[in-house]
C-alpha cells in the first residue's frame, strides 16, 4: 500500500481500501497545526472490544462483496498513550493477516515498547519529524517537545526491525529545516521520508504559516536534485500541483482509505470529516459504509490529471468551478465532474 502512490492518485481502485483508526482523541502535545484539534485532556478513547467485534463483521461482509481491507493504521491523538490497546489490535490483525501500523509523534516509543510492537505484528511506524531544531519544534509542538526523545524513538523503532516512515509537515516555521531533515532521514536508513504541506484543517485553519505553491515547489526542487531517478524514498502527500515525472506522490491517499474516529464515526478523510461522513461503525453495516464510499469516489475532482476527494480544504468551489485555495486557477479543461 505504501509504494503504489502513483497508481493510487491517478487511477483510484474501488475494490480495496485501508483503515486509519483513531485510537484516542487525546495527545501528549498540543501542536499548532493538528488536523483534529486534539489536546492532552480532550476527547475520548475508542471502544477496542466493540471495534474488534465489528471489524470481524466487516471483514466477512467485505469478502462477500469482493472488497479487500489492505491495512489498519492506528493513529490519534497520540496512540502510544494507549500502548496496550495498540498491541491488542495488532495481535488481532495478525490472526487474519491484515497488516497493521502506527502513526505517532515518537516521544513515547521506548525500546521495550518497540520490541513489543514488533512482536505483536506491527510492520510500519510513521513518526512525525518537523525539525531537528529544538526552538522550532517548541514553536510547532509546545515547549515540552524534545529532539532527544524524538531521535531516541526513531532509533528504537529502527533497532527493533520496524519499518520507519518520517513525516514532515512543511510550513513557514520549518522551511529552512527541510533539507537537514531529509538528509537525516536518508542517513538514518528509514524506509521513506514523506512531506505534507500544511493543510488548513483543525488548528491549522487558524494559522497563517502555509507556504505559497511557488515556495513549496522551490523547496521540493532542491530535494529532487538530491534523489536518483526511480528512487521512491522521497514522497509528497496532499500537494495538488504538478511534480516531475520521476517524483513519488500520493495526491489523495483517501481515495483508498477510510477513517474510523474514536466515537466510531466513519469518514472519507481526516481533513474533510464534516463533509465526508459515511456512517458509524457501531451501527452501520459494511455494505452501507461501502455504498457511501463509492458515492464519494464518484464525486472526486480531477485536477492536474489527478483525483482528489470533493470537499478537500485545498480546494474551493465557486459557481461550479474549482480552484486551489493556495494558488492560481487550474486549467479548466482538466476539471471533470467524476471519473473518466
Amino acid at each position: 500500500m505504501e509504494r503504489d502512490g502513483k497508481t493510487m492518485s491517478q487511477t483510484p481502485t474501488t475494490n480495496r481500501f485501508g483503515i486509519e483508526l483513531k485510537l484516542t482523541d487525546r495527545c501528549n502535545f498540543s501542536c499548532f497545526h493538528c488536523m483534529n484539534s486534539d489536546a492532552p485532556r480532550k476527547g475520548q478513547h475508542l471502544d477496542i472490544d466493540l471495534f474488534l467485534s465489528r471489524f470481524e463483521d466487516w471483514r466477512h461482509e467485505s469478502t462477500e462483496l469482493g472488497v479487500r481491507i489492505t491495512e489498519v493504521r492506528i493513529t490519534g491523538g497520540e496512540p502510544l498513550i494507549r500502548a496496550e490497546e495498540i498491541l491488542k489490535i495488532a495481535r488481532s490483525m495478525s490472526t487474519v493477516a491484515v497488516p497493521c501500523g502506527v502513526n505517532t509523534n515518537g516521544i513515547l516509543l521506548t525500546p521495550n515498547l518497540a520490541a513489543r510492537m514488533k512482536d505483536a505484528g506491527i510492520g510500519i511506524v510513521k513518526i512525525s519529524m518537523d525539525s531537528l531544531n529544538e526552538d522550532i519544534l517548541h514553536r510547532m509542538r509546545g515547549g515540552r517537545f524534545s529532539v532527544r526523545k524524538l531521535l531516541n524513538g526513531i532509533q528504537n523503532a529502527l533497532e527493533h526491525g520496524l519499518k520507519v516512515i518520517l513525516r514532515f509537515t512543511l510550513c513557514q516555521y520549518n522551511l529552512a529545516e527541510l533539507m537537514a531533515c531529509f538528509k537525516f532521514a536518508r542517513d538514518a536508513g528509514v524506509y521513506k521520508f514523506q512531506i505534507k504541506p500544511l493543510i488548513p484543517s483543525g488548528r491549522g485553519r487558524y494559522s497563517d504559516t502555509s507556504l505559497s505553491v511557488e515556495s513549496i515547489q522551490n523547496a521540493l526542487g532542491e530535494l529532487y536534485r538530491e534523489t536518483r531517478a526511480g528512487d521512491d524514498f522521497l514522497e509528497v502527500l496532499c500537494f495538488p500541483e504538478k511534480l516531475p515525472a520521476s517524483a513519488q506522490d500520493r495526491s489523495c491517499a483517501s481515495l483508498e482509505k477510510i477513517y474510523i474516529h474514536a466515537n466510531m464515526d466513519v469518514t472519507t478523510c481526516n481533513y474533510i470529516a464534516e463533509h465526508g461522513h459515511l456512517g458509524n461503525l457501531a451501527r452501520d453495516s459494511f455494505r452501507e459504509i461501502e455504498r457511501g464510499r463509492q458515492a464519494a469516489l464518484q464525486k472526486a475532482i480531477l485536477y492536474n490529471r489527478r483525483h482528489f476527494l470533493n470537499g478537500c480544504p485545498l480546494f474551493e468551489t465557486e459557481g461550479g468551478r474549482c480552484r486551489v485555495a493556495r494558488g492560481d486557477e487550474p486549467d479548466a479543461t482538466l476539471l471533470t465532474p467524476g471519473f473518466s
